[in-house]
C-alpha cells in the first residue's frame, strides 16, 4: 500500500480564488451528471467531496467510501453530517480489497486513484466485483506528461481502454478535461 499525500479538493472546489477551483467543479460537475440508482461508493474518497455532491442527489440513498487516510476519511465523515437521511458507510481499506460484498453499488468512481496504486488491474476487478451488473463506473486519471511523484504511471486513451476493457467493461463515453495549465484528465463512463 502506498501511502500519498492527501489534497484539499474540498478546497479547490469550493474556493473560487484557488488556482485549479475551475477545473475542480468542471470534473465534478460531470461526474455527478453521470451518478445513477440508489447507492453510490468512490474509490478514494479522500475528504469527502463525491460524496458529499453525490449526496445531493435524492435518488442516492446509500454513501459509501474507502480510502487509506483515516484523517481524511474523518473529514468526510464530519462533512456527511447533514446527509441524516442517508446510509453513509466510511472505512479505512487500500482500494485493491474494497471491504464491501460484491453486487452491492448502482455507481462507482474512481477519481484520481489508479495512477498512485501498483496494481490497477486488481484495483479495476474489485471495483467490477463490488459493483451491481448494469452499474455506472466513473474514473478519472491523469492524462500522459501530467506526472506528479506520487504518480506510478500515467494513461493515455489507449491504455486505460485497455484496462477497463480486460475487466470486461463498457465504454460508453469518454471524455478529455483540463487538469490545469499543462494537464490534462481522462474520463470514462463506463457499465459493467
Amino acid at each position: 500500500m502506498i501511502k500519498l499525500k492527501q489534497f484539499n479538493t474540498w478546497e479547490r472546489y469550493f474556493d473560487p480564488t484557488h488556482p485549479k477551483y475551475k477545473y475542480q467543479v468542471a470534473r465534478h460537475a460531470w461526474f455527478m451528471d453521470r451518478v445513477k440508482g440508489e447507492s453510490f461508493l468512490d474509490v478514494g474518497c479522500s475528504g469527502g467531496l463525491a460524496l458529499f455532491l453525490a449526496g445531493k442527489n435524492e435518488n442516492v440513498k446509500k454513501l459509501c467510501g474507502i480510502d487509506i487516510d483515516s484523517i481524511s476519511l474523518k473529514m468526510a465523515e464530519d462533512r456527511l453530517l447533514k446527509y441524516k437521511n442517508k446510509e453513509v458507510i466510511l472505512k479505512v481499506s487500500d482500494v485493491s480489497n474494497i471491504p464491501f460484498d460484491s453486487n452491492s453499488f448502482d455507481t462507482v468512481l474512481c477519481g484520481e486513484t489508479l495512477e498512485h496504486v501498483t496494481d490497477d488491474c486488481k484495483v479495476i476487478k474489485e471495483i467490477v466485483r463490488v459493483s451491481k451488473p448494469g452499474a455506472t463506473i466513473l474514473i478519472s486519471v491523469p492524462k500522459d506528461g501530467h506526472l506528479s511523484r506520487q504518480h506510478v504511471r500515467l494513461y493515455n486513451r489507449k491504455k486505460l481502454n485497455q484496462l477497463t476493457n480486460g475487466a470486461g467493461l463498457t465504454i460508453i463515453e469518454e471524455s478529455e478535461m483540463k487538469a490545469s495549465k499543462n494537464g490534462y484528465y481522462l474520463l470514462s463512463n463506463l457499465v459493467k
